[in-house]
């Protein structure tokens, strides 16, 4: 396939007198103000397509150009005003699957890199926000309509080594004190309210050492407002920090027991009248 499409390409370019690939050309439709693409026939060219330069430029050059090492860079600055709903943008991927069996993939971005100095990054993104408004670096809009499992954003790590670190999601605050690393929220939608059936969920395959390490030095640890702590009989609630005195619960005795490592020391049991302790 491919094959055919550089053929293709090397009879449009004598047939069109348009440089060659090193220029990296691509063709566009402006339409209504914006650059939408468009199709090629392989029979003929679209009269009313443009040329599109590795360096473009769309209404007026930005303020502040960043130092990119990229031979692909457009730019657009926006400076008209917008009504309610409007969009600008400067790249748009429209995809749509319609087969029982696909692997739709819009986008896709791979890097495979060995450096020992520097940073890598698979995707950047830098958002820069003055104003009053809303503003997100990355927003998904998910629609669940099926009867499969929709996901806004998924990680999955590979570790195939013990040296370095391997971490699924990283937030660092810099600057001044950030309100909140993860915020969850419900939002209405049309007749719903919107809701959660569970805010933070650790399958049953799970396993590790902690699920929540709270390593430094915050004013409360963990502030459950105005809802209930739940654990199984049986679970510990350790007091300090070797895990030898701990508190359970003894489901068998009907008890609250305090322990010394494994030892029991005092408890409380629930069939015995209420007293002073």
């Amino acid at each position: 396939m491919f094959a055919k499409i550089r053929a293709w390409a090397a009879s449009f370019r004598r047939s069109r007198r348009i440089s060659a690939p090193c220029s990296r050309r691509t063709f566009w439709q402006a339409t209504a103000g914006t650059v939408a693409l468009t199709p090629f026939s392989p029979l003929r060219a679209q009269t009313n397509a443009c040329a599109l330069a590795c360096k473009s430029t769309f209404e007026a050059p930005v303020a502040s150009l960043p130092p990119l090492d990229c031979p692909v860079v457009w730019q657009r600055r926006h400076t008209a005003a917008s009504g309610p709903g409007a969009t600008h943008g400067i790249l748009s991927l429209v995809a749509e699957s319609a087969t029982d069996t696909a692997y739709p993939w819009p986008l896709y971005i791979q890097l495979t890199t060995s450096h020992n100095h520097g940073d890598a990054a698979g995707a950047s993104v830098r958002l820069t926000q003055t104003g009053n408004g809303w503003g997100a670096a990355f927003h998904t809009d998910l629609y669940h309509q099926g009867g499969g499992t929709s996901i806004g954003a998924n990680v999955e790590v590979t570790k195939k080594t013990d040296a370095g670190r391997a971490i699924g999601v990283n937030i660092q605050s810099k600057g001044a004190k950030t309100d909140e690393a993860i915020h969850i929220q419900t939002a209405p939608s049309g007749s719903q309210e919107g809701s959660w059936e569970t805010g933070v969920h650790f399958e049953k395959s799970c396993k590790g050492n902690r699920a929540i390490w709270i390593e430094g030095a915050w004013d409360t640890g963990l502030d459950l407002g105005a809802n209930s702590l739940a654990m199984a009989a049986g679970s510990r609630v350790y007091l300090e920090d070797t895990r030898q005195v701990s508190l359970t619960f003894n489901a068998e005795a009907k008890r609250v027991e305090f322990r010394h490592g494994d030892s029991v020391i005092g408890y409380l049991a629930l069939d015995q009248p209420p007293h002073q302790l």
